[in-house]
């Protein structure tokens, strides 16, 4: 693997993953936990390692390194077929689970902690099973050369008939079990059934059940009792009805065609099914377990904050390592915090990190002036289809929790990626259109179980659109098309 370090990267090299609002905290867990070469090979027989940029919000990843490791998963999904996905799947679940029950135990204790040494064992312990727990991460790498051996499948059933393809891509790529998102819609559904004089200790016991949901790595906060009854203001007994009986035919429609259709299809193919349905759950399965254990792992977090004199936010501007020298009083921590709100750029390397921060970021950038996301314009744009349909509306972008709020019956959600916080919107929306993602993303999870237009993976989306735009979403054909800006 050839070394290259941060000053010497060049544009070829990188490859743009998409803007995130993430904070050192969080990528310094995930890209730390995907980057254990060691575990890598163990569990997955993976030896590649995939290093990333990190330029304030924007991530990069080496396309070198995504090369090789595509081709090494491809290589050990035809070599081991449906058991190497399927220990996949086991061992992801199996680690989210002790990551939520050392999550909730530590949570719970972080009051009763008499000492900072306490404190330090116990986010080290905490940091210990989240990296056991984020090398699953891996999981990102694995969708390319899953969906292309399912197009290769889909291709030779159905000739073409492009909207004929896209429409059994969809049907394969139907996640095997519920996803969190799916139990919440239903069971908020059921309430919204329910006579309003019985709903209050329903409402109460859905929002502790899953107000983890507005949680995005660490970002935001815990809906309340208050945030249910609102969603439950927007939609009456009879709408909900209709759509929950709407959902369960849906999913029993489903579940016939899934085994109606994989019947005419041979051995290996309907193993490549199974296997992308697994997969297209873990997808988002494996972004719940670590948003809902932050929610469990927050009062040892604000028990930190309190120590050191911070804000919670301001927290999250360092890696578990540096709170512990915070703690212990080795380290300016006021100051790292300070210049990495104002600018920052981490380059994960192989065995280690290079980080710049405050003035360092801008001098770099001035020899290093593609990192420097520029504002496209655009008439029209492409993506990939998340679910096919056709329709117009106003732009509506959701950077953040508070943006929920602004979307009304009938708007587009653009967004970077759709997450669960933002659920309240999507229900709203007629279609979404996102930067990131590709086919078992949560946008295309959701927008399938919704039955709304969906184009992924756009890349600009969210740079050329904005609020009060009027736009056509052709997700027939992938095209986003602006008929009206909201500026005029």
């Amino acid at each position: 693997m050839k070394r290259i370090k941060l000053k010497d990267i060049r544009k070829n090299d990188l490859f743009y993953f998409g803007e995130r609002v993430e904070p050192y905290f969080i990528p310094s867990l995930t890209i730390t936990g995907m980057q254990d070469r060691k575990k890598s090979i163990k569990l997955f027989n993976i030896k590649s390692i995939v290093r990333w940029l990190q330029v304030n919000d924007y991530f990069y990843q080496l396309t070198s390194d995504l090369l090789a490791i595509e081709k090494e998963i491809t290589k050990n999904i035809r070599r081991f077929g449906g058991q190497y996905v399927s220990r996949l799947v086991e061992g992801c679940l199996g680690a989210g689970k002790i990551l939520q029950k050392r999550s909730v135990f530590l949570g719970k204790m972080a009051e009763f902690f008499t000492t900072k040494e306490e404190i330090i064992r116990a986010i080290l312990e905490y940091e210990k099973v989240v990296l056991d727990y984020t090398v699953y991460y891996q999981i990102t790498f694995f969708e390319d050369p899953v969906m292309r051996l399912s197009q290769e499948m889909v291709n030779k059933y159905v000739k073409g008939d492009k909207l004929a393809c896209q429409q059994l891509l969809d049907l394969i790529t139907i996640s095997y079990r519920l996803t969190e998102a799916e139990k919440e819609q239903d069971d908020f559904l059921r309430i919204a059934i329910r006579d309003k004089n019985r709903r209050k200790e329903l409402v109460e016991k859905h929002a502790k059940k899953y107000g983890w949901l507005s949680i995005r790595y660490f970002i935001g906060d815990a809906w309340t009792a208050k945030d249910v009854l609102g969603r439950l203001r927007g939609i009456s007994k009879k709408e909900a009805e209709i759509q929950l009986r709407n959902k369960l035919v849906i999913r029993e429609q489903n579940k016939k065609m899934i085994s109606q259709t994989i019947a005419g299809f041979n051995i290996e193919d309907r193993r490549i099914i199974k296997q992308v349905r697994q997969l297209v759950f873990l997808r988002t399965q494996r972004v719940d377990f670590l948003n809902e254990t932050a929610y469990h792992i927050r009062p040892l977090l604000n028990r930190i904050a309190r120590e050191l004199g911070v804000v919670y936010n301001d927290l999250l501007h360092l890696n578990i390592r540096e709170i512990a020298l915070a703690l212990r009083g080795e380290i300016n921590y006021l100051e790292l915090i300070k210049r990495r709100k104002s600018n920052f750029i981490i380059y994960y390397d192989i065995g280690g990190r290079e980080i710049l921060s405050g003035l360092e970021v801008p001098r770099f950038l001035k020899s290093h002036s593609f990192l420097k996301n520029k504002i496209r314009k655009a008439a029209n744009f492409v993506g990939q289809v998340g679910y096919y349909g056709k329709t117009q509306g106003v732009v509506r972008l959701l950077k953040k929790n508070a943006d929920v709020a602004k979307v009304k019956r009938g708007d587009i959600v653009v967004t970077n990626m759709t997450t669960l916080n933002y659920l309240p919107a999507l229900e709203k929306a007629v279609a979404f259109v996102t930067d990131e993602g590709g086919i078992t993303c949560h946008a295309a999870i959701i927008a399938r179980e919704m039955k709304k237009p969906c184009i992924i993976g756009t890349k600009i989306a969210t740079k050329v659109l904005h609020d009060g735009d009027y736009i056509e979403v052709d997700a027939n054909n992938g095209v986003v098309t602006i008929m009206k800006s909201g500026n005029k």
